[in-house]
């Protein structure tokens, strides 16, 4: 699952601030990411920072070598996406 991408916005000095990504995971289809998202999210908000694109994975353990929303975020960065 993605989530939206933001604007970039400059501060008063005119430097663009960094753009990031967040990685959420939760290890059971029966939890509930939001808690770790707005976390990241407000985190991000307080260093001005711009997500570009939030990656997801819901009901993955973190024991699994494999995950879709991670694999795809390496695969991402690697393609310098963000």
């Amino acid at each position: 699952m993605k989530g939206t991408k933001s604007t970039t916005a400059t501060t008063t000095d005119g430097i663009t601030p960094p753009s990031v990504v967040v990685y959420c995971r939760v290890s059971t289809s029966d939890q509930d990411c939001s808690l770790q998202l707005n976390e990241l999210r407000s985190y991000a908000q307080r260093r001005g920072w711009t997500i570009a694109e939030e990656y997801i994975d819901v009901g993955i353990s973190g024991a699994k070598a494999s995950r879709p929303a991670l694999d795809r975020l390496m695969a991402d960065a690697s393609q310098h996406r963000f």
